[in-house]
């Protein structure tokens, strides 16, 4: 298989956008990510957000499930489906790992960016070498250019894909 030409990481938002059914913006995080799999644009994933996708699928999913069975098969329900969406990523995208050099790179942006979540965001975007963080984190748009990484949102980012048909 050859190297994708690009490389795009993308943020939690997106992936819950993609999983979660009644988010609005769901279907151009799905557009985006058939369309990235199409193009051979490689998709990656900060590990550290896999746990954040895990646990706010599993209390949305809970929730819409609220009161349509025992409250132990609702959990077993929403669990599995959670899980179910932790292996989608794994399949279709790469993780970019994190050592105590990227909580440093992190730390160090805290006077620019205080949000550590989002930092650490930014620092696999600069260990994986990504063109581009996908993420609709207005605050993170906002300050990624300050630490030398290309944001966009997922609507930008889909315009771009499709430029690559």
């Amino acid at each position: 298989m050859t190297q994708p030409a690009e490389r795009i990481l993308l943020d939690t938002n997106v992936w819950l956008d993609a999983f979660l059914p009644e988010r609005a913006p769901k279907s151009v995080a799905r557009e985006l990510i058939a369309l990235a799999l199409r193009a051979n644009v490689g998709l990656l994933y900060p590990v550290h957000v896999v746990a954040d996708v895990f646990y706010l699928a599993f209390i949305d999913i809970k929730r819409l499930l609220r009161g349509q069975g025992p409250d132990e098969l609702v959990a077993q329900a929403a669990r599995t489906t959670a899980w179910e969406y932790v292996n989608s990523m794994r399949e279709v995208a790469t993780a970019v790992g994190a050592d105590n050099s990227d909580v440093w790179l992190a730390s160090k942006w805290e006077p620019l960016h205080g949000d550590i979540g989002d930092n650490l965001v930014l620092a696999a975007a600069k260990r994986a070498q990504a063109d581009y963080v996908v993420t609709s984190d207005r605050q993170l748009l906002s300050h990624a250019a300050l630490v030398g990484v290309v944001a966009v949102p997922p609507e930008d980012m889909l315009a771009v894909l499709k430029t690559l048909r």
